[in-house]
């Protein structure tokens, strides 16, 4: 098997580029489908009809430790394609600490939890350096009303930990 011809340092990386390289073509793929034509940054930019997030819940820093929840309100018709885009900013980095921030819509009166996506930071965070991420835009609240978006961070390596590194929700935004 290959990975016992690799060094565990060898392997780890291997993983945590092969987790990116997924984050990525999922991103592509989605913005393909719904007809997105993204800068070389991968996102919508100014003239793309955005609604902004309702701020009453904005979390500050989202850690291993703590999920961020986040209420975003959804346009008042259902768009197909429509994407959810997310500002983040490092506030804690640490270069010993890799992680993916999975997000979940929490749907009905159990607040249910519907993957939406995921992403990570590539190159490697940089402390107070936004970046923005594309994921499909819920789904499970009614057009018109305030879908809520839980948000985690798990270590990219199994049996990882993650205790140095935070970051903060700056924006989440329905592109339609």
């Amino acid at each position: 098997m290959v990975w016992n011809l690799l060094s565990r340092r060898e392997a780890r990386f291997a993983l945590i580029m092969a987790l990116l390289l997924s984050s990525l073509l999922l991103g592509l793929a989605v913005m393909l489908l719904a007809g997105r034509n993204p800068d070389r940054h991968g996102v919508q930019r100014a003239g793309s009809p955005v609604q902004q997030m309702v701020a009453t819940d904005m979390p500050t820093p989202l850690s291993a430790a703590e999920p961020a929840i986040v209420t975003v309100q959804l346009p008042a018709r259902r768009v197909e394609g429509a994407l959810l885009e997310l500002t983040v900013r490092p506030e804690r980095t640490s270069s010993e600490e890799a992680y993916l921030v999975i997000v979940s819509e929490l749907c009905g009166s159990s607040e249910e939890e519907k993957a939406l996506g995921s992403f990570s930071f590539f190159p490697p965070p940089s402390k107070g350096k936004e970046r923005s991420f594309l994921v499909p835009a819920p789904s499970c609240a009614a057009p018109g009303t305030a879908a809520r978006v839980k948000l985690q961070m798990i270590p990219a390596e199994p049996g990882g930990t993650l205790e140095a590194s935070a970051v903060s929700i700056v924006t989440a935004r329905i592109a339609e």
